[in-house]
Parts: structure tokens; sequence; C-alpha cells
């Protein structure tokens, strides 16, 4: 017998860059950077990169004290091609991001204000591929779910006597007391796994940059941005997924009451697009009357073009929710992981005073510049396909979109050659040594 009500494999198409938190940094002594390129590797790579003796080099360095750190990050940089041939994966970077590089490794101390660390996002440590993970995609789904059933209401005193008011809100709108009764265990969702058609690069490390939402003119900007490893914009039916809606009808018999949970897959992307679909377009709207999304003063051909598709070829598919969009990982912003009508984000005000308001006062913005106020983009956004679905106009733009990524091919190519050229090398002279 089948328990399963609906099962479906779904296709995620990037519009934007994604970071998933992995809680892991690539750190200036497991890069380099050249050419507006990072190189990774380990340390078993860089030992058969540098040979033995400069790896003693390198230990001798971490005893010499405070300035240990850079001056083995100055020694690894000057082997940069050496490295750059043996590392096991490499991804384009910002041009601001080369910059910081190149200005502090091994230049100035690694205070606060000058790290180099990189936050990576979330991958697969077999083949450093990027992972959308199954709970992260439900995590965003069920935040849908939720502020349709809670209908925009606010707070009950019920749920602001509670502790824990964000967990109290939720049983009390999924009607469930343990977390084994909770209704969103019948929808399955497995991680989905990086695989492009065309092979273009997975990553790419970009610069989260903090923006006001209501900037005053002649205003300084925030330069002090994060640096991270992002899903890269426009790939697409890039990650592919097995999403699956157990038959609730044996669960509910069995907890004797109707759960509050869409009764099938179109329903929960209906939810999903009355949720995410307004808040990208008002996103749109916004970036494009601050300047933010701008060109030399003219809205990006990206967010133009994005935003005739919603209201063209797209419109029919997310209007009979056969497609649906999604906000996922860090930096899409508060108020797209809370619900309407009880959202209370915390604003801290000097000195060290806190507000709560339904709104940030600042939003983080994908930068290629330290400086940028144009040519900024969102993160987190991505359109999943319910089944491969006929998006030729949709799939032209991204195809456009991505050109850049096209253009790199044939380096890539090369690149990848001829590490496998130097593999072979070492270990031929290994297995002589042998």
């Amino acid at each position: 017998m089948n328990n399963f009500l609906q099962q479906q494999k779904c296709f995620i198409t990037t519009l934007a860059p994604v970071h998933m938190g992995a809680g892991e940094d690539y750190y200036p002594t497991q890069y380099v950077m050249d050419e507006g390129m990072l190189y990774a590797f380990d340390e078993m790579q860089m030992s058969k990169a540098l040979g033995s003796n400069m790896m003693n080099q390198l230990a001798s360095l971490a005893e010499t004290g405070d300035r240990a750190l850079m001056a083995i990050q100055t020694e690894i940089n000057k082997q940069k091609d050496k490295l750059k041939t043996i590392a096991e994966h490499c991804m384009p970077v910002a041009h601001g991001v080369q910059s910081i590089y190149t200005s502090r490794i091994g230049k100035t101390k690694q205070d606060a204000n000058n790290k180099l660390e990189i936050q990576r996002t979330f991958y697969n440590p077999f083949d450093s591929l990027p992972v959308v993970t199954g709970s992260g995609i439900k995590g965003a789904i069920r935040t849908a779910i939720l502020d349709e059933i809670n209908k925009g209401n606010a707070l009950t005193n019920e749920v602001r006597s509670e502790k824990n008011q964000a967990k109290s809100l939720q049983s009390k709108l999924l009607d469930y007391k343990k977390v084994d009764e909770d209704p969103m265990r019948l929808l399955k969702l497995s991680d989905a796994t990086y695989n492009h058609d065309d092979n273009l690069n997975a990553t790419e490390i970009l610069l989260a940059a903090s923006r006001k939402r209501n900037p005053r003119e002649g205003q300084e900007v925030n330069k002090m941005p994060v640096m991270l490893e992002c899903i890269a914009p426009w790939r697409s039916r890039s990650f592919t997924f097995d999403i699956a809606l157990l038959d609730r009808s044996l669960a509910e018999q069995k907890a004797q009451k109707t759960f509050r949970l869409p009764s099938d897959l179109k329903a929960i992307a209906a939810a999903c697009n009355r949720y995410y679909r307004p808040k990208l377009e008002k996103e749109l709207a916004f970036l494009d009357q601050r300047g933010y999304s701008h060109i030399n003063k003219i809205e990006a051909t990206w967010a133009k073009q994005l935003r005739t598709l919603l209201t063209g070829e797209l419109k029919e598919l997310l209007d009979s929710n056969r497609v649906f969009l999604l906000r996922l990982g860090k930096h899409g912003g508060a108020e797209d992981k809370t619900l309407n009508g009880v959202r209370s984000i915390r604003i801290m005000r000097p000195p060290q005073q806190a507000e709560f308001r339904d709104k940030t006062t600042e939003i983080r913005l994908a930068a290629h510049n330290v400086g940028d106020t144009q040519n900024l983009m969102p993160f987190g956004w991505v359109l999943i396909e319910l089944g491969e679905q006929n998006l030729p106009e949709t799939m032209k733009f991204v195809r456009e979109m991505a050109e850049p990524a096209y253009a790199r091919l044939k380096k890539d190519a090369a690149r990848v050659a001829e590490r496998e050229k130097v593999l072979e090398e070492q270990h031929a002279k290994e297995k002589a040594e042998r």
C-alpha cells in the first residue's frame, strides 16, 4: 500500500545568490586569490604542492610569535602559482573581494576590521559542491503555511504569556503539543544537490553589504561588508529534490483530529506563492525605487526582465501553482521569515537601546564592491518547478544572465586538465620513490 498522497521531483532555478550557512569558513591559510578567482585547498594538497621543505618553513613561522599568522599568510600567497594548480576547487570572486584580499594579505594585522575569513555555503564534503538542504526548503515552506493559517492575526494573550512565543504560536496554529505530533512531519523533502547541465561554476564569492531602507542624501554607506560564498544566481534547474506528502488520513485517524495542512502539493505551492510572490514583486519595486538595482541610473537588465516575466510567462504557472517562489538561506531579511501580524524585529539604537518594529531599517544585498550603491542584488530567491515545466522565455532569460559563467567554461576546463596532469605526475613520482 502506498502511504504517499503525492510524490514529485522538483527543480530549482536560482534567481539570486543563495547562502545556506554551513558554520564553516575559508581561512586565508586554505586559499589564495589571483585575477578574480579563489583557489581552495586542504593541508594534504598544500603539502603535495609545496613539498616538505616549505611545509617545515611554514611550521617554523608558526612559532614566531604575534605576527606568525601574517607571516604564514604572506608565504602561502607567494606560493600561489603552485597552489593554484593543485587547488581542490576554485570559483570567481567579486572585484571588491579581490581588492580586500590584495590590500590585507600579509600587510595588516588580522583584527576584527581586517578579517579574511570567507563564510562557506553548505556543501557536500566529497565534491565540495553546494547543497540546498531539505530542512532549509521545508523551513521556508513552513513559514508560508503558518502565515496562511494565521491570516495576519496578532499574538493572543495566551501566546504572549509563554516564554517561547514562537514555539507556542506554531503549536497553536498547527494544533499540536508534542514534536512528534507536528503535522509538518508528513511533508518529506530530500536534500537538493548541484548538477548543472552545462557544468557552470556552482558558487562565487560576493559581499553581503548593509544598505539603508531610507538613506539620507550624503549619508555614508556601511563599508564593513561580509565576504561569503554563495550559490551563483542564474543557474537553471541546477538543483533537484524530491518532495512527498504522506497520506494524512491515516495519521489523522490515529491522532483523532484534522490537520491544518494543505491537502496536496499544489496547495502547498499555493501557500508559498501567496506569501513569497508579493514579497519578490515588492522587493524588485523597492530596489528600483531606491536605485539599488540600477546600473548608471537605469534599472539593471536582470531586474527589469524578471519583473516582466512575473507578469508574463511565469504568471500563468504561478497562478496555477505549477511553479512557486521561495526565499532560502541567510540575508533574506527577517520580514520574509516571520508571520504577518505578529512580526516583531529587534532594532538596536544607540546607546544600546532596543526597539521592536515590523520592518528592519537596513537590508542585506549582494555587492561586488565595498561602497556600491548600485548594481546590488537581493539574496535567496529561487524558482521551484513541480516537475519540469515548459518555460522557454524564463530559461532563455536565465541563460542570458549566466553568460559570464559560460564565457569562463573554456578557461575552467583548461584549469581542470592542468590539475589532472599535475596530479598524475605527482602520483607517478610517488610511485617511483616507493
